[in-house]
């Protein structure tokens, strides 16, 4: 979210630095031959402006992409957790079970000892 209000701030920045630079080519071509340079040093606001809002739209992408990387991994980490869940749920019947058959044999081997 801090992120996205810094892209907000520097579209904001974009879009004025773009309006600027068209008021500025406006006021070049009332000034005519005079504004000339002018004429160009608006353009190239402009273009800047211009830029920076690509720049924004690609780092939005980006941002876009790794969020949704990040919860594809964090999916990924509960499913292995719930799957780590159920091993050790498996593990303890196993243990379980495994000790009745050691307590089985230990009565049989005590009846056969009796024998």
């Amino acid at each position: 979210k801090t992120i996205d209000s810094i892209l907000l701030k520097v579209k904001n920045i974009s879009d004025q630095t773009k309006m600027l630079g068209l008021n500025a080519a406006i006021e070049a071509a009332r000034a005519g031959e005079t504004g000339r340079g002018f004429a160009v040093v608006a353009g190239e606001v402009r273009k800047l402006s211009e830029e920076s809002m690509n720049t924004v739209n690609e780092i939005k992408k980006f941002v876009g992409q790794i969020s949704e990387t990040l919860q594809g991994l964090g999916q990924q980490a509960m499913a292995g957790m719930e799957g780590s869940e159920e091993q050790a749920s498996a593990i303890e019947e196993i243990t379980a079970g495994l000790q009745e058959i050691e307590a089985t044999v230990r009565t049989v081997d005590k009846v056969a000892q009796k024998l």
